[in-house]
């Protein structure tokens, strides 16, 4: 036999439920004021962390959770404490995860990174970061990082994709000699051949140390410290193109169509696959500008433009 019921009725209790969660988180005045510190420290989940909780005990009310900055820390401890009629005890957290030690940093050493929405394999894809990408280590947890890519979206990034190292490994990252993929792909190999065998793929904006002198090939060092060559034609000097690069009418359009053909991929942002927001991403990033991750995030970073009937001024 079968059942019916009046999908009408479903709904309103729905409602009803949802209606009486707000009220009730409304009027608690400790929720409230974390919820005024959040909107001050972390208005877009995406790059920020503010996941705090309230537990209450019969003398005490304990905020648990995580942040990614001590200021949300104290300011959350200190908007509870004003509105609280009990103890409040702090239990937040502040990230980087102090079991990491000085290794919050990292850099990317596979030639594309797949960042995720949560940390297992099989979880949505979020985000890419590419090879020689410097990144914040957050916190571990299943073979997992929590990281933040340098534009602050936050996800999670396979143990294998990352080289973890300190700020003195960054410091000497940023000061070494490098290159930068400036073709579609490529392969780094063991010896000066194409019959060599492969250390590893890269892509385009790719970057790794430059060891010696180039000539028909660039010797190259990936963060991890394996050795190679690529094709010299593949790559231009990091700090030459640095400073020659910038988005032209004619140089976006190029770069664009070199992706004709490449499949859809949610949550790409590289060459080996791509969505919308990460196709502009990917074709700006080769000209020179870091967009951020998401299409509302990308128009935020322009300037408006009036509509003319002409268009003169797209």
């Amino acid at each position: 036999m079968k059942l019916f019921f009046r999908p009408t009725g479903v709904w309103l209790v729905l409602l009803s439920a949802a209606i009486a969660q707000m009220a009730a988180a409304q009027s608690d005045p400790i929720k409230t004021a974390l919820k005024a510190v959040q909107e001050k420290y972390a208005l877009d989940r995406r790059t920020s962390v503010f996941d705090v909780q309230v537990e209450r005990r019969e003398t005490a009310v304990i905020l648990k959770g995580e942040v990614d900055n001590s200021s949300a820390r104290d300011e959350a401890v200190a908007a509870a404490r004003a509105v609280a009629l009990v103890n409040i005890v702090d239990s937040i957290r502040v990230l980087p995860d102090p079991s990491l030690g000085e290794k919050t940093f990292g850099i990317v050493k596979l030639s594309v990174g797949n960042v995720r929405s949560k940390p297992g394999d099989a979880e949505e894809l979020a985000t890419q970061v590419l090879m020689g990408s410097v990144v914040k280590i957050l916190k571990r947890q299943s073979g997992y990082y929590l990281v933040q890519s340098p534009d602050q979206y936050l996800g999670w990034l396979d143990y294998s994709a990352l080289h973890p190292t300190d700020r003195a490994g960054i410091a000497a990252w940023a000061a070494a000699r490098k290159v930068i993929v400036t073709g579609y792909f490529g392969v780094v190999r063991e010896q000066p051949s194409h019959d060599a065998l492969p250390v590893c793929d890269v892509v385009v904006s790719g970057v790794f140390r430059s060891t010696g002198k180039a000539s028909t090939w660039t010797p190259v060092e990936l963060a991890d410290g394996r050795k190679g060559y690529i094709e010299s034609s593949l790559v231009e000097d990091y700090d030459t193109w640095k400073q020659s690069v910038h988005p032209t009418q004619e140089g976006v359009e190029k770069t664009a169509k070199m992706f004709i053909g490449v499949p859809y991929l949610w949550g790409g942002t590289s060459a080996k696959g791509m969505d919308c927001s990460g196709f502009t991403k990917t074709v700006f990033r080769a000209n020179g500008l870091e967009l951020q991750r998401d299409a509302d995030q990308q128009a935020s970073m322009g300037f408006d433009v009036r509509l003319t009937e002409d268009f003169g001024e797209l």
